[in-house]
């Protein structure tokens, strides 16, 4: 989802991702995809990303993938508008 940070006469958009944790306790981290470029490599405990400084109504296309050493597994993909 979207959110705003308000600073008095200026304002930032930032959308939030959120994950359950994989079901894996061998899962390294999580790589987080902004319409198919790496924008993070979170480690294993990390279940929550904020992509700061976003466009109001300019839809997203956001991916994450777990991954162990490197295999990685398929994306769980959502559209943020």
């Amino acid at each position: 989802n979207q959110k705003k940070n308000d600073f008095a006469y200026e304002f930032e958009l930032f959308n939030v991702l959120q994950w359950r944790p994989s079901s894996s306790v061998e899962v390294s981290g999580y790589n987080v995809y902004r319409d198919g470029t790496k924008i993070a490599t979170l480690n294993a405990t990390a279940l929550k990303y904020e992509d700061h400084n976003r466009t109001k109504g300019v839809s997203t296309l956001y991916s994450v993938t777990a991954f162990i050493g490197s295999s990685e597994s398929s994306p769980i993909n959502v559209q943020v508008q």
